[in-house]
């Protein structure tokens, strides 16, 4: 256990601040150094922060890096490295989905109600594109280490947009499951 006096020296020079604070004054490019705090024995608490970002004219949601949040900035950037490092082609094909689209009851009947109920139009596009990778198994393929490899399963990731970013489900063997 460390003793308040080795806490205090390893943390010398780090004004106090609680996490939110630091998150908050990180994300709008505000030195937490150059704030002084209002909270219980000086610490810097939020408010000091959203008092300097008014004080600045700096906008609450304009972090560094053109507006974007640290989530979607290092996506952005993931995003770019891939299209620069990674052979991207695009496969194209058209389907005249009306009838499903506007009569549900065309879709097929839900599956079993302790799996999730009614049957989406995601998740007929899901079956759809995994059957195709199925049927054209030249597209589904990675590239690793300059060469083209074909993974043995069909794995389909769904991206979800999410307020501050993307979440990616992994449908696994999206081929061989139901609907």
């Amino acid at each position: 256990m460390t003793s308040p006096a080795s806490n205090s020296s390893r943390r010398a020079g780090r004004p106090p601040a609680s996490p939110r604070a630091r998150r908050k004054s990180r994300d709008c490019g505000i030195p937490i150094h150059d704030l002084q705090g209002s909270g219980p024995g000086g610490r810097i608490v939020e408010a000091d922060v959203s008092g300097a970002v008014a004080a600045r004219g700096v906008a609450k949601s304009s972090p560094p890096g053109g507006g974007l949040s640290l989530m979607r900035r290092a996506i952005a950037q993931q995003t770019a490295r891939s299209f620069a490092t990674v052979p991207h082609f695009y496969l194209r094909a058209e389907a005249d989905v009306t009838a499903v689209v506007t009569s549900p009851s065309r879709l097929p009947p839900a599956g079993e109600p302790e799996a999730g109920g009614k049957v989406t139009l995601t998740d007929l596009l899901v079956r759809a594109l995994a059957w195709a990778l199925r049927d054209c198994p030249v597209a589904n393929a990675i590239w690793v280490n300059d060469s083209l490899v074909r993974p043995p399963r069909i794995d389909i990731g769904l991206v979800i947009g999410v307020p501050d970013g993307l979440w990616i489900p992994r449908v696994r063997d999206a081929d061989r499951l139901g609907l």
